[in-house]
């Protein structure tokens, strides 16, 4: 986990942003508290992929397979708006440990 940068955005929709948790290829995680104080994981899409329309679509598909799967083992979707400048999808955030990379 780090602390925001100045361009990181402090609101995600309705999440307040608290800390960087990661990043890949599709976009970066964000650590957020929610409109009720549950901690979550929010993925923003990078701005290349988000002018895109075919990655929009495989983006909502993504969200709408997400919604479907619950579990014990599963952070269910708390939110999402693949229509916004910045698409992005918001988890439950379950604290983990900290693996290192080789």
């Amino acid at each position: 986990m780090r602390p925001l940068q100045p361009h990181d955005p402090r609101h995600v929709g309705p999440y307040r942003t608290l800390a960087a948790l990661g990043g890949g290829g599709m976009g970066r995680v964000l650590l957020a508290a929610g409109p009720d104080g549950r901690p979550a994981a929010v993925k923003l899409v990078h701005d290349s992929l988000a002018r895109k329309a075919v990655f929009r679509e495989r983006f909502r598909r993504e969200i709408a397979a997400c919604r479907l799967v619950s579990g014990a083992y599963t952070a269910p979707v708390l939110g999402a708006d693949p229509d916004a400048p910045t698409p992005w999808l918001a988890t439950l955030y379950v604290p983990g440990r900290r693996c290192s990379r080789s």
